[in-house]
Parts: structure tokens; sequence; C-alpha cells
């Protein structure tokens, strides 16, 4: 691992082309100072179903919540983070409109801090600016067989009742 707690070479940075434009396939979050990154990978479960707006610019979002847990840790009980995740890349939005509570996704993309004016204060959130979005594992339903896609390929069903369902913000 790097000086700066990256991974690879120090020159990568992951940044910008002389177009301006990240590179096909890297999230979003290169470029600015030598050796920075903002890249992030989470597979975790959706816990609050995709949901699609307007911005004020005319673009679309897709936005969700996931919840990724935390790596065991000796004599503390198991965690979790709620992570916010948005989509602005409409190349995404069709797979991520197919999402449901429970399914097991994997997102790529950049961490993002997002500001705005309220009630008299500032007020601020992170979320993933997601780059890439996958589908890795449908939840399974409430009773009978895992769905076909999850008996077809093998994979391992999500918990039973309830899977996926996080506590809200």
């Amino acid at each position: 691992m790097g000086e700066n707690g990256v991974r690879g070479a120090a020159a990568d940075t992951g940044g910008a082309g002389a177009s301006g434009e990240a590179p096909r396939g890297r999230p979003p979050g290169g470029g600015g100072e030598e050796g920075h990154r903002n890249e992030v990978l989470l597979v975790g479960r959706v816990t609050a179903e995709p949901v699609f707006r307007e911005t004020a610019s005319g673009g679309r979002l897709a936005a969700w919540r996931m919840c990724v847990g935390r790596p065991p840790r000796e004599g503390a009980a198991r965690r979790s983070d709620a992570v916010y995740c948005v989509g602005f890349d409409t190349g995404l939005h069709p797979q991520v409109g197919q999402w449901r509570l429970g399914d097991v996704v994997r997102v790529t993309g950049a961490l993002r801090r997002r500001v705005w004016h309220g009630r008299g204060d500032v007020r601020s959130m992170y979320e993933v600016e997601a780059c890439t979005a996958a589908l890795v594992r449908r939840a399974r339903p409430a009773s009978g067989p895992p769905p076909a896609e999850d008996r077809d390929a093998g994979a391992v069903p999500a918990a039973g009742p309830g899977a996926g369902r996080g506590s809200g913000r």
C-alpha cells in the first residue's frame, strides 16, 4: 500500500484525461492533486428502493440507500452502515430501477458531500455518486423457493423475511 493509503502506483491518479472527462469505467472522483483518489466500491443490500426525480437543471437522477455490513470485530456486535447513493448517469437508471428491497447490489463511484441551506443553517450529507451499478443477487421472497435466477446461477439467497430492511435516517 502506498504512502497515501492507496494501492498501486502513485502516478496513477485516476484523474480526468485531456478532455476533462473521467476515463470510461473509472469513478468520477480522480483528478486534482497528484496521488489523490476518490474511489468507492460498495456491495450491500438495498434498504430504500430507488426513486427517480428531475434536477433543478432539468437532468434526471436516481437515488437509493443501501446497507453495507462492517467486518466483524472480536467482542463487538455485528454492525452495518447505511449509505446513500445517487446516479446521474441515465444509462444506469434502467438497471437500478429493477432493484427491490433486500437485493444485494454492487456500486462503484465517488464519495460526494452535498451542502444546502435550510431553516437558517447550513446542512450537509455524504453520498456516493454512482459510476457503475449491478445486481449481485435478488432478495429471497418472504416464502417459497429463491428466485429462478438465484437457483440457476447457484447464488446463495438472501436471509429470510425482512432481509435488507434497515432503519430510516
